[in-house]
């Protein structure tokens, strides 16, 4: 059992172990002690996120039942636990946010697949800002984030990229961490930006924050072409059952007319380099940017595209942290003017 005051609520995060969703609440307790409560639910269920979320703003003290701890110090608010509002003058201290928070190391960020994060390091442009799509009114700039112990790709969007001067250090408050062409962070509205202090990241080859494959030999490739879910913020592949004329996402758990459904690529390859073997995937964005030319209109005519894949020679692949995704391709005499260290790859296979 715990009696405090709600301090702060996360937003969903998806567990590792399971496609469970999550979030944290953190309880003051005394003082100046806090606790992390674990709320798990499954997708589609009611998670009491709002409930908890009322008892922080109102800041009315709460007593939590019948919590279970596990071995790793994790407190679970699992089904058969309750929240309860308390009196005042059952609770002999006040309310007092917690001021410092918690920073994820970037070592550690690249493990999960989802989630909001504070972060803290080195934030460097990698151009000026731009405007994410055709007649859109918002502003993204991308830039890499380094910490002592490695580096991310980062979009800071609108009024915050005013806040921040390049190669300065940083803490950033209630970043995503999403895919996009690999893992990236992303400020959010709530995300605050403050001076940092000064990180020694002075041991970080930043060519190595970039993984690269230098020429190497395109053994295979397959184009697939699938439906993919219609909501916006979503767009992941769905399963269509033949004759069906409604799909349904088990990302998002919403349904659709199957006429409906986007239509999306991507192209998995296997390419070899010193007798390494890499398996990757590449996104339509990647090779269209790189062929000059829409790949979609190969979606009825894949053997073309998988052709032209297969013969080109010459090129130099950029791969995500994990060397399983294309960021680029690039021919080897553009890649030579950005100073790629072909004879130091720091891809994983």
């Amino acid at each position: 059992m715990l009696i405090g005051y709600i301090q702060h609520v996360t937003n969903d995060q998806q567990s590792k172990a399971s496609s469970n969703l999550y979030y944290d609440a953190t309880v003051q307790i005394s003082t100046d002690e806090f606790k992390v409560v674990r709320v798990m639910h499954q997708r589609g269920e009611g998670s009491k996120r709002q409930l908890f979320v009322d008892k922080m703003h109102s800041q009315q003290p709460v007593k939590l039942s019948n919590l279970q701890s596990a071995s790793s110090g994790t407190i679970f608010f699992n089904k058969g636990a309750s929240i309860e509002n308390i009196p005042s003058h059952k609770v002999n201290f006040t309310f007092s946010p917690k001021q410092a928070c918690e920073v994820t190391k970037i070592d550690t960020l690249i493990k999960y697949n989802s989630g909001t994060f504070n972060v803290s390091g080195r934030i460097t442009w990698k151009g000026p800002a731009q405007h994410p799509k055709e007649g859109s009114t918002k502003s993204v700039r991308d830039a890499v984030l380094t910490d002592s112990t490695g580096s991310l790709p980062l979009s800071v969007w609108e009024n915050q990229i005013d806040a921040i001067q390049d190669g300065q250090f940083y803490n950033l408050t209630q970043c995503r961490l999403r895919h996009y062409y690999g893992k990236c962070l992303s400020t959010s509205k709530s995300t605050t930006v403050t001076e940092a202090e000064v990180q020694d990241v002075t041991s970080r080859n930043d060519n190595k924050l970039v993984n690269w494959v230098c020429c190497p030999e395109i053994l295979n490739a397959g184009a697939n072409v699938f439906l993919a879910c219609n909501t916006k913020d979503c767009r992941k592949k769905v399963n269509n059952a033949p004759g069906s004329k409604v799909v349904k996402c088990n990302s998002c758990s919403r349904s659709m007319l199957v006429k409906n459904c986007f239509v999306d690529m991507s192209v998995n390859m296997e390419i070899e380099k010193d007798g390494k073997v890499f398996s990757v995937t590449a996104f339509p964005k990647v090779l269209t940017a790189f062929l000059k030319e829409d790949i979609f209109q190969y979606r009825e005519d894949v053997n073309s595209l998988e052709m032209k894949l297969l013969t080109l020679e010459n090129v130099d692949f950029n791969l995500n942290q994990s060397g399983k995704i294309v960021k680029q391709l690039l021919p080897h005499s553009d890649s030579q003017e950005h100073q790629i260290d072909c004879n130091n790859t720091d891809a994983t296979g």
